[in-house]
């Protein structure tokens, strides 16, 4: 009876193992079959190699018994049946930059503003100069102590008001006289012309956009002469009064921007002239020694057609020592005023 009992209870045991099991070994297209048409796997015979339900098996339980398939029961309408939908607050609408700058809608986007002549014309030479000239850059830092020294003195003295800007014109001025192939000019035919004149323009800023005002002969007067001039041809170029040959020539360009606070940048060569300076304000700055020393730096744009690298730096070296030691510049402009009265 005991060995009756143990066989038989270890078929069961492996038909309900082959059972269990069986379940883990139904494959997607089974479940699908199984699910589409409401059957119970239980109800299924199995033909699979491990007790597992076959595709066939279903195909043919489903045929036997003439099932169809049984379509999923529909959810009444959610609008007839659903509790009133709780109150939202509205979303805070954050305005985009162009409506923060220009307000909302189409018509607020811009407003086109006509150029005027001389902007236009400003534009053409600036995009003609940056098209057509090889622009070519040296940055040097100057020293400056002496000379904010000097100017302090020179104003309590005379009683003038000479800006820092009157002395960079006339180191300018004094460093082209002593590199001469600096103060050329580029023609048209693509030959290079010397000058013989150190006529410095100067860029001024005016309500109609910049200009650049000519102090003729810069480096034969002394400073406060470079200063009355420039304040006399900038107070003519705000009024728009300036006369051509006042503004049109020059052998070369000044732009100096350090009263507004900005220490370097670059600037665009104004053809035929084949360089300009651009004038940085100053700084303290710590020396090899760590002193405190006042300095500005200048970047030279040149045409490098027209001036080679050598001579650029000569230039940078020559004007950088006249702002350093501004002696020279007060030598030299005593040397032409005597000359002048002999």
């Amino acid at each position: 009876m005991k060995a009756g009992l143990t066989a038989a209870r270890l078929l069961s045991l492996q038909t309900a193992r082959h059972t269990s099991s069986s379940v883990g070994l139904t494959g997607p297209a089974v479940k699908l079959l199984l699910q589409h048409y409401q059957i119970d796997e239980k109800s299924v015979s199995r033909s699979g190699p491990k007790n597992n339900i076959l595709k066939s098996d279903v195909l043919r339980f489903i045929e036997m018994g003439k099932l169809k398939p049984v379509e999923a029961p529909v959810a009444p309408a959610a609008v007839e049946t659903a509790a009133p939908a709780p109150t939202v607050t509205p979303a805070v609408s954050v305005p985009s930059p162009q409506e923060l700058l220009f307000g909302k809608g189409p018509a607020t986007k811009f407003t086109d503003i006509p150029l005027t002549n001389i902007r236009s014309t400003i534009a053409k030479r600036l995009s003609a100069s940056k098209q057509n000239i090889p622009h070519s850059y040296i940055t040097v830092s100057v020293r400056a102590d002496r000379l904010m020294k000097l100017r302090s003195e020179l104003n309590a003295q005379e009683g003038a008001k000479m800006s820092l800007n009157d002395f960079v014109i006339k180191a300018v001025a004094s460093a082209l006289r002593v590199v001469p192939e600096m103060n050329v000019r580029y023609t048209t035919s693509g030959s290079v012309e010397r000058l013989r004149a150190v006529d410095v323009s100067v860029a001024v800023a005016t309500p109609t956009g910049l200009i650049t005002p000519i102090i003729f002969k810069a480096d034969q007067i002394g400073v406060l002469e470079i200063s009355k001039r420039l304040k006399e041809l900038a107070a003519k170029a705000k009024a728009n009064k300036l006369q051509l040959h006042e503004f049109q020539g020059g052998s070369f360009t000044v732009s100096n921007l350090g009263m507004f606070g900005i220490t370097n940048f670059t600037a665009i060569i104004n053809p035929p002239q084949t360089a300009i300076l651009a004038v940085g304000g100053t700084q303290t700055e710590l020396n090899e020694e760590l002193q405190p020393e006042n300095r500005f730096r200048v970047t030279l744009c040149y045409d490098s057609r027209a001036i080679d690298e050598l001579h650029a730096q000569q230039f940078l070296i020559q004007f950088a020592e006249c702002v350093a030691d501004p002696d020279l510049i007060l030598a030299e402009a005593a040397h032409f005023d005597l000359a002048a009265l002999l």
